[in-house]
């Protein structure tokens, strides 16, 4: 990608910061079309960079108000045919790496409707996470990919601080 192209790409995720995070999934009647407009750019952007292992430490070197976008983003991509393997990678990334918080849980929750089983030790891993919208997710995450193996580490959330966490335990527990 050249630099004026990736310039004017990042100039335009930037002045995209004050743009809401996407809405539940489903519901594209609230994204406007500067989202639309931030989604499709990084989606490019990704795309160009090769959704492989060198893309990765560059995609977290991206703006703040750029990596908002980056859970749906990469979801959205999946969607278009972009190799659901790659997708999975990126999301998994985020989950481990980004530090705020709700973001992460969006990818904890993205990688719940992959469905791939080998996601569910970092998700596991996730629900010992310090922020409980980061455990919630995870765990509601584990639910939906229904892989036996977390029932242990749900389990332990039906003791969480959060009554959040401790209803998702349940309803995850529900499904497995």
């Amino acid at each position: 990608m050249n630099y004026v192209r990736t310039t004017a790409m990042l100039v335009l995720l930037v002045c995209g910061s004050s743009i809401e995070p996407g809405i539940a999934e489903g519901d594209e009647r609230y994204r406007s079309r500067e989202q639309e407009t931030v989604e499709t750019i990084l989606a490019t952007f990704l795309n160009e960079n090769g959704l492989d292992e060198r893309g990765l430490p560059l995609m977290m070197r991206l703006p703040d108000a750029a990596r908002e976008h980056l859970p749906l983003a990469v979801w959205r991509m999946r969607k278009d045919g972009v190799p659901e393997d790659a997708c999975t990678r990126v999301l998994l990334h985020l989950m481990q790496h980004e530090p705020r918080a709700y973001y992460r849980g969006q990818a904890a929750a993205f990688l719940g409707y992959t469905g791939d089983p080998r996601v569910v030790d970092a998700l596991i891993g996730e629900l010992k996470h310090e922020n409980q919208f980061v455990r919630n997710q995870a765990c509601a995450a584990l639910g939906r990919i229904g892989d036996p193996q977390a029932v242990d580490a749900i389990v332990l959330l039906l003791t969480d601080t959060s009554h959040h966490c401790r209803n998702n335990a349940v309803e995850a527990l529900g499904r497995l």
